[in-house]
């Protein structure tokens, strides 16, 4: 009788040791707290056309970090239109000492505008644990975009006399990328500190291209335009 007790308590024992194992694998599910979205309207130079774009940025909590999420899902749902982003295409910046991860260039394949209407976003860790947040994109929001925005509202670089232009807005945030057109970094400079000697120093970096962003508050999105070729 006394074994048997014994081999009771140790396979209790042994069942509990499991469950806690199993629960500290487990991890805690990645949190969604906050969220910001914005949409652009591209002037695209190659291209020679207009186009919409979504930026999506994301502030994650897991406490198993960051490295433990596995994808991000964009969904709208009534369109029934999925578009998946893996944690290494996301960039990662820092504002206020807050860390956000996010991407630029979410679009439709045939380049038409974005559909209005409510958005998922669904993040999943590698345990399969999910959070999901939502945001409204109202059909006010570029609502115009069925004609072409006049491309004089579009900041604009002037590789010859080195000047920055864009409609009224005091800053202006430029995209760098290298001569295979891999995203390089992004800064954020008043539109009339441009000069030649910066101009100079792109060209005698790694720079293949830019593109420049301003941003309309009044009414609510972004316009985008580029390339400029950097290289002589």
């Amino acid at each position: 009788m006394g074994k048997k007790t014994d081999c009771s308590l140790i396979y209790i024992l042994l069942s509990s040791a499991i469950l806690t194992l199993i629960a500290a694998c487990a991890g805690a599910p990645p949190s969604i707290s906050q969220l910001f979205w914005q949409v652009d309207v591209v002037r695209d130079l190659d291209a020679e056309q207009q186009h919409e774009e979504l930026t999506l940025f994301l502030m994650i909590d897991d406490a198993d970090g960051i490295e433990d999420l596995d994808e991000v899902l964009l969904i709208h749902r009534d369109q029934e239109l999925i578009w998946k982003i893996r944690p290494n295409e996301m960039r990662r910046v820092q504002r206020e000492g807050e860390m956000w991860m996010g991407v630029n260039g979410i679009q439709m394949n045939d380049r038409s505008p974005l559909p209005r209407g409510q958005y998922s976003v669904e993040v999943t860790d590698r345990a399969g644990e999910k959070d999901e947040s939502e945001f409204f994109m109202g059909r006010n929001i570029v609502g115009h975009l069925r004609g072409d925005i006049d491309t004089g509202l579009f900041p604009d670089l002037d590789l010859s006399s080195s000047v920055i232009t864009a409609s009224a807005e005091e800053q202006i945030s430029i995209f760098f990328y290298d001569p295979e057109g891999n995203f390089l970094r992004s800064e954020t400079i008043p539109v009339d500190s441009f000069s030649q000697q910066d101009l100079r120093q792109w060209r005698e970096s790694d720079i293949g291209s830019v593109w420049l962003h301003s941003y309309k508050a009044a009414e609510g999105y972004g316009l985008v335009s580029g390339p400029f070729r950097i290289t002589e």
